[in-house]
């Protein structure tokens, strides 16, 4: 049994990197946290068009398997922001599981979410800070807690 315990405890910390680093050494940003309690270590992109930020995360899983978060936050009041839980598909913030790059197996909306920011610059394409996430599918409602992100546009800042 102690065996079994030591062998997990090095998978999270190899898996983990040791560290709670949220920069990415390519500069793509990062997002951690816990989905459901597993370990969330992904990347973070995001854009802004008009008053909606989205920001993108997605990490691998075995087998071909990509799980992926799309977040909408809005700002509604000067320096107040929500995330989008209420939008036709594809406008909406969800969360969905790819199998080969093209083919969605799983998805659920979100339904409940806080964001708080401690960076949000536009100009330079950065946002950084914390959030929590409620969402709901056919296997029941999760939660995303304990989530820090540093996002990095995925456009180039100096095209805008």
């Amino acid at each position: 049994m102690k065996r079994i315990r030591l062998l997990w405890l090095a998978g999270i910390l190899i898996t983990s990197g040791g560290c709670d680093s949220t920069t990415a050494p390519d500069g793509e940003g990062r997002l951690l946290g816990r989905l459901e309690g597993e370990i969330w270590r992904g990347s973070a992109l995001m854009d802004f068009s008009d008053d909606t930020l989205t920001i993108h995360s997605a990490r691998s899983a075995d087998q071909g398997l990509e799980h992926v978060l799309h977040l909408r936050v809005v700002e509604t009041a000067p320096g107040a922001f929500a995330v989008v839980t209420q939008a036709p598909p594809g406008r909406r913030s969800e969360y969905q599981e790819i199998l080969g790059g093209d083919g969605i197996v799983y998805s659920a909306v979100v339904t409940a979410g806080t964001i708080r920011f401690t960076e949000l610059d536009r100009r330079r394409g950065r946002a950084s800070g914390t959030l929590s996430l409620t969402l709901t599918g056919t296997r029941g409602t999760w939660r995303f807690a304990d989530g820090h992100f540093e996002a990095r546009s995925w456009r180039d800042p100096y095209e805008r």
